[in-house]
């Protein structure tokens, strides 16, 4: 869906003419801030006052968060973290690669590169253009950067669009000082072909899997409203994106209480409900996915696309690996279980989407640890403390796993990203 308001760079323009720019200026600025100005507190406070006025924007849980992120009191905790020395600003221009798969993330991309005092050209896919909630987003910055108190953001900020073009991105990062490309593995290793000057910085955000922990003894002992209350994050975990945010969960590993009967379920490839209903009446891990399912049949748009990939990718797990004993299916479409034989040595090859999980079991995490790989990038912990499973990692120097967090807070986005401190690495 394209807007009305969009123009097209021309004369007089810093992009070549094959650009789109969406909102901000077509001569972005090379000057710098400091990191955590009163300007961009002061405009980012304003965009998530009008992110919440915007009715468009309150229909879409990502713009809300979004929202929630960029308000003031947030800032500010952001910005008690560092004790910049007197003197540090950014960089310059910051040319920022936004993923597809996750809407907003030109928005943080941009933010971040903003609060860390520089200005940002932020490259956004026409697959993300489609959707609604982000021209709603486009909109109110359209609004936002006609306000004349905001005139120092708009000539910080190019929100632009362009056909896949080597040549184009090579002119536009000629006078760049440095690149934040976040995407695909192919596709970054592809961007990091193009040549940027000597000086300049890059940081990289490719593929990653992320997996949850839940401790069936938690569960058993947490109350209904305690119940719902986890199974409702772990599904804005979740199914909010499709599960394609690289922070999103694909795998659910139990903790076995100690008496616990084994669950596996003989080998086979059946797809039933009825199986599932007999096999774990009673069960927490039972009752866990039904919740889970029934949350995901009020409140996911589950439509013809979503349940046909979700069904391609079943099947191609199911043909790919000996490791799946059983695919199960929970409110018809919503939600399929693929349960696999053991911890596999890598928990990173498991990928599902679209309300498919795979789940696994162990005794306690030491034995989840040496599954764990460089690709594992968030752990989700439910029933057992994240920072404590954090101390536990790195005492074992398990490999990957670079984040530890509650049910609810996987995608919530933060200025320190894969162990990177991206406010430190795009400000000098």
């Amino acid at each position: 869906m394209k807007s009305e308001l969009i123009k097209i760079a021309g004369s007089g323009s810093y992009f070549p003419r094959e650009v789109t720019l969406l909102a901000g200026t077509d001569r972005p600025t090379s000057d710098v801030l400091e990191p955590f100005s009163a300007q961009a507190l002061a405009f980012l406070d304003d965009f998530s006052r009008a992110l919440r006025r915007d009715r468009g924007a309150r229909q879409d849980a990502e713009a809300m968060a979004l929202a929630f992120w960029c308000r003031r009191t947030h800032m500010l905790a952001l910005k008690d973290r560092y004790c910049a020395a007197p003197g540090r600003t950014g960089r310059g221009k910051i040319f920022h690669l936004a993923p597809a798969n996750v809407p907003m993330m030109f928005v943080y991309t941009w933010a971040i590169g903003l609060l860390a005092g520089n200005a940002g050209i932020v490259r956004i896919s026409e697959r993300t253009l489609q959707r609604e909630a982000v021209q709603n987003v486009l909109r109110i910055f359209r609004e936002l950067f006609l306000q004349e108190e905001n005139a120092a953001i708009r000539e910080r900020t190019s929100l632009i669009s362009y056909d896949r073009s080597d040549a184009v991105t090579e002119q536009i990062l000629a006078d760049c000082s440095g690149r934040v490309l976040w995407g695909g593995d192919e596709t970054i290793l592809h961007m990091q072909q193009i040549p940027m000057p000597e000086n300049a910085v890059e940081l990289t955000f490719p593929d990653r899997v992320s997996l949850a922990v839940i401790s069936e003894e938690a569960l058993e002992k947490a109350d209904r409203e305690t119940l719902r209350n986890l199974v409702h994050r772990f599904y804005n975990d979740t199914y909010v994106m499709d599960q394609n945010g690289c922070s999103s969960p694909q795998t659910v590993i139990w903790l076995k209480k100690t008496a616990s009967i084994n669950m596996a379920s003989p080998p086979g490839d059946s797809l039933s409900d009825a199986a599932d209903e007999q096999s774990e009446t009673g069960t927490i891990r039972g009752k866990w996915w039904r919740m889970l399912a029934q949350e995901a049949e009020r409140e996911y748009g589950m439509d013809g696309f979503r349940a046909a990939r979700k069904l391609e990718k079943a099947a191609l797990s199911a043909m790919q690996t000996d490791k799946i004993v059983s695919i199960r299916r929970f409110c018809g479409n919503e939600l399929f279980v693929l349960r696999l034989a053991g911890l596999p040595e890598d928990l990173a090859a498991y990928k599902g989407g679209f309300g498919l999980f795979f789940e696994t079991e162990a005794e306690d995490m030491t034995q989840i640890f040496p599954s764990f790989s460089d690709r594992i990038q968030t752990v989700v912990c439910i029933g057992i403390d994240p920072f404590e499973q954090a101390a536990a990692a790195a005492q074992q120097k398990a490999a990957g796993a670079l984040r530890f967090v509650e049910a609810g807070q996987a995608l919530q986005m933060d200025t320190v990203w894969d162990g990177i401190d991206l406010i430190n690495a795009l400000s000098r």
